[in-house]
């Protein structure tokens, strides 16, 4: 073989290998590229995928903390109104004590309240009822009156000589005796009446109304041809 043919050989040949060679680089780089491109997608991905974890429960967080705080609000304005309620009946305790039906109110207390104890009974009231008390107190011969006023808004505070009986007529004892049951109906007229009422309202407003018999249907028809 001539030598001018054989180095053009050698040279096509060579440039094969170097084209082989070149290509399979690319190959490998655009395989590299790639590899760190779907790793980098899949990093991106994760990282939103946490941080949409994150936001849901932060989101539940706050839901729960503005559910829990909705509670607490509702649960201080039902508290306020009941007190509205208990203020209410003082002040008609207040109101009967400023009446003209007083007097007859606090003779049956203490009367009531003297059966109650044996031998002589010691009345105690208020500055205002020593009076009235010492003028009750002349119609039951077991029962004395105390000089020494207490600190009450009306009624009176009955005990034994020895004070070891005590019978506590008093209005503060008497609405405090009575107060989980003021409490529990206040309560169950302002909202568990007020419910049933508005639920029962929203059902009323709910019902489907009557549908058409086939017989006003009829009735209808005609109406509309012979027009």
């Amino acid at each position: 073989m001539p030598l001018e043919e054989l180095r053009e050989e050698i040279l096509e040949k060579s440039k094969k290998e170097t084209y082989e060679v070149l290509k399979e680089a690319d190959l490998e780089a655009k395989k590299v590229l790639l590899d760190a491109k779907t790793r980098g997608e899949q990093e991106i991905e994760n990282a939103r995928q946490e941080a949409t974890k994150v936001i849901e429960r932060q989101k539940s967080e706050r839901l729960s903390a503005a559910r829990l705080e909705a509670k607490m609000i509702l649960a201080e304005a039902k508290e306020e109104s009941v007190k509205a309620v208990q203020e209410e009946a003082w002040n008609s305790l207040e109101k009967i004590r400023k009446g003209r039906d007083y007097e007859k109110l606090l003779r049956e207390l203490i009367q009531k309240a003297t059966d109650a104890i044996d031998g002589i009974a010691v009345i105690h009231a208020n500055k205002q009822d020593l009076k009235t008390a010492k003028k009750i107190v002349e119609e039951i011969r077991t029962a004395t009156v105390s000089n020494d006023a207490i600190d009450c808004a009306g009624g009176a505070l009955v005990t034994s000589k020895d004070g070891r009986v005590r019978v506590d007529a008093t209005f503060e004892a008497m609405f405090q005796e009575h107060d989980e049951y003021m409490r529990r109906t206040a309560y169950a007229e302002l909202f568990e009446t007020r419910k049933k009422k508005e639920e029962k309202t929203t059902g009323a407003n709910t019902e489907e109304k009557p549908k058409k018999t086939s017989k006003q249907a009829t009735k209808k028809t005609k109406q509309k041809k012979k027009k």
